[in-house]
């Protein structure tokens, strides 16, 4: 919510469309040149504006690639943390739906497509690495511990490290389909192929740490 003591931005409103066009031409780039190569002239030819237009949406290219990676994932948001897991199915139910609507969203392949792209510009720019890394997968690993946490908690799972044990699932979650996503050698999954795998990765982590095993 707005802070209405918050002081208003000056000038002429951004124009929306142009916004999009600039994301979707500085999207194309960086994917067919990469990042170091793409200049802010190039970006604004391809997307019909002129520089000064670019720069006053974004402050450098920096700024408009972390706006192109959040554009591709924006519309994702996790299931809502439960305050209170009743039984064991509730817990299941609610990691199915979680880890189906996140595999979903990065499977897709423009998701994938960036996601060569930061892992091959990495090196060169570290700090949108830190960036994405930090907003992205290590949050997604801290909620997913959090729920573990909770169930934890509740009695529901005997687990000791529930932040290894979210580690696990994530990664389960993903597998080797994802890893021939990236290399090109499969298509994306269908929704119906995503729940069925998370669903049993799922099964698997509730087998490990029931509440009738012994902790180690």
């Amino acid at each position: 919510m707005a802070d209405e003591n918050e002081p208003k931005p000056k000038g002429r409103p951004k124009d929306p469309g142009k916004r999009t066009s600039i994301l979707h031409a500085a999207r194309s780039l960086f994917l067919e040149h990469g990042l170091a190569v793409v200049s802010m002239d190039a970006i604004a030819e391809q997307a019909g504006v002129s520089k000064a237009t670019v720069y006053s949406h974004y402050a450098d290219k920096s700024s408009l690639f972390r706006a192109v990676l959040e554009a591709e994932t924006g519309d994702y948001s996790p299931p809502p943390q439960i305050d209170k897991l009743e039984k064991l199915e509730d817990l299941r139910q609610h990691l199915v739906d979680f880890g189906s609507s996140l595999v979903l969203v990065l499977t897709r392949p423009g998701v994938v497509d960036l996601g060569r792209l930061l892992v091959n510009e990495a090196h060169r720019h570290p700090d949108q690495a830190t960036h994405f890394f930090a907003r992205g997968p290590e949050a997604t690993h801290l909620m997913l511990a959090a729920m573990l946490s909770k169930a934890n908690e509740q009695q529901l799972i005997a687990c000791d490290n529930c932040k290894l044990a979210s580690d696990h699932l994530l990664s389960m979650w993903l597998g080797q389909r994802h890893l021939r996503q990236q290399l090109g050698l499969c298509p994306p999954p269908t929704s119906r192929e995503v729940r069925r795998h998370v669903a049993a990765c799922v099964d698997v982590i509730l087998a490990a740490f029931a509440c009738n095993r012994s902790r180690k």
